[in-house]
Parts: C-alpha cells; structure tokens; sequence
C-alpha cells in the first residue's frame, strides 16, 4: 500500500494549516511546525510505502519540526523510526539528549517516548530540490527490540556499507516503478528491516540472520545495479565488481549463482540484449554494427557477432534489417 501526501493540493496560505492537521494530527498524532523563511512558500512532498512490517517514507520540503508530548506518546503507537537524512541537518531532542547529524547520518526515534525532530535546510541545495530530505523506517517495538534488545534513540554509528546499501536499496522503492505485489514489498522489508537490525547492534543471532538474508539480497541487487550501469565498459568483471563493492571476488561469484546464472552469462546476456534492442532503434539507425557492439561493451566484433547469432539465431545486420 502506497500513501501521498503533499501540500500542493491547497492555496499558498492554507498549506501549512493543512499539514498539521491532516498529516500531523490525523496520521502521526505530533505537532508539526514550519522552520523555513516565513516570506517563502511553504512546502512538503511525502509518500509512504508499506512494506510487511516496515513502513517507508520519502519526505522532503522546507525546513519543519516535529513535536511528540507525553500525552500523544502514549496512544499505543511506541514503535521505533530510523531516520536517514539525505539532505540539509536533523536534531533530535529525546529524554534530555540531543543529538543529531548533516547530510547522510542515522538516527533512531522511540515513538513511546516524547521527542521533538528538527529538519533543518541545507544551505545551497542543487538548483529545484527541497532543502531538506529524510527516509524514515518505521519498525513495531517488539519487533526490533526482539532483534536488538539494546536499540534507543541515538545517532547510530553504522557501518558505512549498510548505510549506502540502504539508500541505494530505497531510491528503488521511492521510484514510481515499485512493485504493488504485496508479497515482494514484504520481501523488501525483510531486507530493509535486517539492515536496521545491523545498524542497532542486533543480537548475535538476528545479526547473523540479518547478514544471511538481507545483506545479501541487497549487495547482489547493488551489484546487479552496478553491472546495468558499467555494461559498456569492456573492462567490467569479477575483479572490477569486487573492488567497487569491497568484497571478495569469490563471494561476488557466489552471490550470482544464488541469483541463478554465473557472472560471465549475465553480463553476456544483458549486453547482447542492449545490442538487440539499439540495432532496433531509430535512434540508431546511422550507427554501425560495430559502434553498437562497441557502445554495449564488446571489444571483439568477430566474437559479438557470434554471440549474437546464437542468442537470437541470426546475425546482427539481419536482425536490424
């Protein structure tokens, strides 16, 4: 399930108002405020996605704080929430610790406890982006504390890897392309929650379960990633995978036969299907077979042509004829 929410949908003067009430109090029960330059519209962009037990939410927008009293913190929501800043700072304010982070940092929030959130801007945000931007990762409270008995609200000292793996991993789910089947988005969460797991300092036997399942399923879908975009590199192999992921190459191997095909056969296939799909191409119609097999990769015409024939069981220029 998919929710949107975003300010756009009210006249200027009204979008805060409608904010803090319909988000605000109907959804998260806390009191919302803006931080921004009152002579500068106001805005916010948020889409969650519930994912099995782990709900995501991409929000970004002005500058704004979010407040939990005593009172609102007690209405049976005390779940946990990773927040990832992408952009602009985050200040927590929780049980008399503050703490906090710019750019791309961590932080986890106890919902059962009152807190006030601080999304401050970044001062020269990339020309049409918000000036703040955060992931959060809502999670139940038994849930992680049965993986990591020890989480409480704090800046997290994640290992760098689990923090990019995450980022990576949720730009695909922040994508208008998410999958809707509810048993795949259950998967992800999986993934995603064995991350946070990772992050919290899990006990040994979740962080073991953790590494097993969801640290695998995203390091081989970053390296998927990396192969879709490094194909026309020639140079593009265990050894070069190995070295952009900092892992070994043998586990590299491993993780491509989990996947169902071997190293070489995958970045074959997709190479030769890019190919087939250019030579089909208007766009390319003035190239030469040869610019084409260049632009996919190969750096033997003699054995792209092969390749191709038996892939698809004709040559290149017939297939473009």
């Amino acid at each position: 399930m998919k929710f949107r929410f975003t300010t756009d949908i009210y006249p200027e003067d009204e979008r805060l108002d409608g904010w803090r009430e319909e988000f605000g109090r109907r959804i998260l029960n806390a009191e919302l405020n803006s931080l921004g330059d009152p002579r500068e519209p106001f805005r916010v962009h948020l889409e969650a996605l519930q994912m099995g037990q782990v709900l995501f939410t991409d929000d970004h927008g002005t500058p704004a704080s979010v407040t939990r009293n005593k009172k609102q913190a007690a209405d049976g929501d005390d779940g946990f929430t990773f927040l990832v800043n992408r952009r602009g700072s985050l200040r927590l304010s929780q049980s008399g610790e503050i703490t906090g982070h710019k750019n791309c940092g961590v932080t986890l929030l106890d919902h059962g406890r009152p807190f006030e959130v601080f999304c401050a801007a970044q001062e020269m945000p990339p020309a049409g982006q918000s000036p703040r931007w955060v992931y959060a990762y809502h999670v139940p409270r038994r849930l992680l504390l049965d993986a990591a008995p020890a989480a409480e609200g704090r800046v997290l000292a994640a290992r760098p890897e689990l923090l990019e793996y995450l980022v990576r991993y949720s730009e695909k789910m922040a994508g208008p392309h998410v999958s809707a089947d509810a048993a795949m988005l259950a998967s992800m969460g999986d993934h995603i929650f064995d991350l946070l797991v990772l992050m919290a300092g899990g006990g040994k036997d979740a962080a073991e379960l953790a590494e097993r399942r969801g640290l695998r399923a995203v390091r081989l879908q970053a390296i998927l990633d990396f192969i879709g975009q490094n194909l026309d590199n020639p140079a593009l192999d265990r050894d070069m995978i190995a070295a952009a992921h900092g892992i070994g190459t043998r586990y590299v191997s491993r993780l491509m036969e989990e996947h169902g095909e071997t190293l070489s056969h995958y970045i074959l296939r997709l190479r030769l299907d890019r190919a087939a799909a250019m030579l089909a191409d208007p766009a390319w119609k003035n190239s030469r077979v040869s610019d084409i097999a260049y632009a996919c990769g190969f750096s033997d015409l003699s054995y792209f042509n092969r390749a191709f024939r038996r892939r698809f069981g004709l040559s290149p220029s017939a297939a473009r004829a």
